[in-house]
Formats: structure tokens, C-alpha cells, sequence
């Protein structure tokens, strides 16, 4: 569970009178402080016209905590991108958080048809006991829904 920062309700009042610029938001994405990163995503995937430049961020980030701040949003957006950027996460990043946040967002957004690819990032983390509990979660919920 997420710890809830206590100035979250005065954050949501200040975001709404006064929206955040998207080039300062990618820049807060860097920061060294893990609340500002996880601020600049979530406003981030409250801008209409965010999405792509979330996608973009998310790939090219070299910080896994950017990337894994990042994938706290991506499963708030819905744009057709969000999933084929999960997917080559999935596929090509090799911190284990990262990965363990696309297949928390997957098993939120994914489809039977991405099931292969959660197994191939499972097998390539085969030594890590997390990664094969958070995919088989991740495989569990898809199937269910």
C-alpha cells in the first residue's frame, strides 16, 4: 500500500487552480526526491496531451526510480500507446522494480493476448522470486476478467 503524503488534499486543490506545465513536469521527473517524481507522473496522467510524452519518458529514462515513478501514472491513461509501452518494458528494462510495476499496471489494463510476452519477462527474471509472483498475479487477473 502507498503512503499517502499528508499534503496530498492541498496538492489536489493547488493542481486544479493552477495546472503544471508539461516541459517542468518532465523535468521534475528527474528529481532526487521520490514524491516529486511521484507528483510529476501523476499530473502528468492528468494532461490530456501528456500521454505520449509520459510513453516517451518512460522509455527513455535511465533512473529506474524515474521509470518506476512513471509507471505509477501509466496505468491512469488510457491511450492506445500505454500497453505496447508496458510491453517493451517488459521486454528490453532490467531493474526489477520497473518490470514489477509494468506487470502491475498489466494485470490492470493487459489482455489474454499479452500473456505470452509477461511469461518471457518471467522467464528471463527466473532467478527472481518477485517477478515470478507479480506475474503470476498479473496472469491471474487478466485471466479472470
Amino acid at each position: 500500500m502507498r503512503k499517502t503524503s499528508a499534503l496530498e488534499p492541498l496538492h489536489q486543490v493547488v493542481e486544479r487552480e493552477h495546472p503544471r506545465d508539461l516541459p517542468g513536469l518532465l523535468t521534475q521527473l528527474r528529481s532526487g526526491d521520490a514524491d516529486q517524481r511521484r507528483w510529476a507522473a501523476r499530473d502528468l496522467a492528468r494532461q490530456a496531451d501528456a500521454a505520449v510524452a509520459l510513453g516517451e519518458a518512460v522509455v527513455a529514462a535511465r533512473d529506474p526510480t524515474v521509470r518506476d515513478a512513471i509507471f505509477t501514472s501509466l496505468g491512469d491513461l488510457r491511450h492506445e500507446q500505454v500497453v505496447p509501452w508496458l510491453l517493451q518494458v517488459l521486454q528490453q528494462d532490467d531493474a526489477v522494480n520497473v518490470v514489477a510495476a509494468a506487470y502491475e499496471v498489466l494485470a490492470e489494463v493487459g489482455a489474454p493476448g499479452h500473456i505470452p510476452a509477461l511469461r518471457a519477462a518471467q522467464t528471463r527474471f527466473a532467478d527472481d522470486p518477485f517477478i515470478g509472483f507479480a506475474a503470476d498475479m498479473a496472469i491471474e487477473r487478466i485471466e479472470a476478467a
